[in-house]
């Protein structure tokens, strides 16, 4: 998994996963967690969609923002699951993350498994830094 700077809004989103796309040059995204976006009222998003884990959802949710360079804000909304999703994207945000061991691991977070490993460090850190 690999985030670019893309332009062509035909190639976007790079990675797949549940979600639908709206106005391509909006600059909001939208993560539901475990709600189901399909009952929600939502509206203006480039993207809008759900994610359960704090890892292999996280980066997919970080590739697919950063590969749209119209996006620039992420809301993050509904019903925590059981992998502490939403707590760890923020986390993420809040604390970076830690190499020690070899391993991207989410400081602070409260997953079993919140590691950020199939991605560059580079990607997340552009990702921090909004």
């Amino acid at each position: 998994m690999t985030a670019t700077n893309s332009t062509d809004i035909n190639d976007w989103p790079l990675a797949e996963g549940d979600h639908i796309l709206g106005r391509p040059y909006s600059p909001v995204s939208i993560v539901t967690l475990a709600s189901d976006y399909r009952k929600l009222d939502l509206k203006n998003y480039a993207i809008c969609g759900t994610f359960f884990t704090e890892n292999f959802g996280i980066q997919k949710v970080i590739v697919n923002i950063l590969s749209n360079p119209k996006i620039n804000r992420l809301f993050v909304c509904g019903k925590e699951s059981s992998h502490f999703a939403g707590q760890s994207i923020l986390a993420l945000v809040e604390n970076g993350v830690s190499t020690l061991g070899g391993y991207k691991k989410i400081i602070g977070s409260k997953g079993v498994i919140p590691y950020l490993d199939e991605i560059p460090m580079s990607t997340i850190n552009r990702f921090i830094r909004g």
